[in-house]
């Protein structure tokens, strides 16, 4: 992924370039879950081999890179890999952090005018 250093339209910096190829990337990691696909964002890369590669001009700056794929079954997967598949999340569930929307609406307090 990068991002244009100035307008396209006029000869100015533009200070949300890496914010806004952001806000893309959410995009492509959501779209990429509605279709039933992983979507591993990165920053483990050589960004420098990355521009070459990619024969960017220094108008663009490299901000992240990302894989897009099928996932396999853990049974495909090396038996390092696969044991982590198999492991338990640590993560809290989402009904501890999180209202359904419905309950959050009731929450808030009525706006006025």
């Amino acid at each position: 992924m990068v991002s244009r250093n100035k307008m396209e339209y006029k000869d100015a910096p533009n200070p949300t370039h890496g914010y806004d190829t952001g806000a893309a990337w959410m995009s492509l990691a959501l779209e990429a879950s509605a279709l039933g696909l992983v979507c591993h964002g990165m920053s483990g890369f050589d960004f420098d081999k990355a521009r070459a590669v990619a024969a960017l001009s220094e108008e663009w700056t490299v901000q992240a890179m990302a894989a897009v794929g099928v996932p396999a079954p853990a049974s495909q997967l090396p038996p390092e890999l696969a044991s982590k598949e198999a492991d338990v999340s640590l993560r809290k569930p989402l009904k501890e952090v999180a209202l359904p929307l419905d309950a959050w609406l009731a929450s808030r307090p009525k706006a006025t005018l």
